[in-house]
Order: structure tokens, then C-alpha cells, then sequence
């Protein structure tokens, strides 16, 4: 997983494989949103978040699941 307080470069990391998996059905609505949830909580971790999902092809921020 990735420590309680991520790097930049680990919550980049953390959500490429996420989003990845996500998109290929390997994780579920639920799942995510809850790893999403965990990583936003701190400023480097939200800050990755986006960094990745808004400048990537990932169609997570496209068709949010209902649970994020």
C-alpha cells in the first residue's frame, strides 16, 4: 500500500496503479473510493491524486463512482 502520510511521488504512484486496475474491473467502486478517501487526507497525497487523474487518460475523474 503506501505509508499514512505518502510522498507526492508515492500518491502519483498509488493512483496510476489504482486507476489502472479500476479500469481493467480489478478493483470495485467501493474499493477505490475508500483508497481514494485515505490518500486525500493529506495535502501531498490529495495533491498526487489529481496531478495524476487530471492530467493522465485515466476516465476515473470522466464516470466517478457513485461511493467517491
Amino acid at each position: 500500500m503506501y505509508p499514512q502520510k505518502p510522498t507526492f511521488e508515492q500518491a502519483i504512484n498509488a493512483t496510476m496503479l489504482w486507476c489502472n486496475a479500476w479500469e481493467n474491473n480489478e478493483l470495485s467502486d467501493e474499493v477505490i473510493a475508500d483508497r481514494v478517501y485515505e490518500l486525500v487526507k493529506t495535502r501531498d497525497g490529495a495533491r498526487g491524486f489529481f496531478a495524476f487523474s487530471l492530467a493522465s487518460d485515466c476516465p476515473l475523474m470522466d464516470r466517478l463512482p457513485d461511493p467517491l
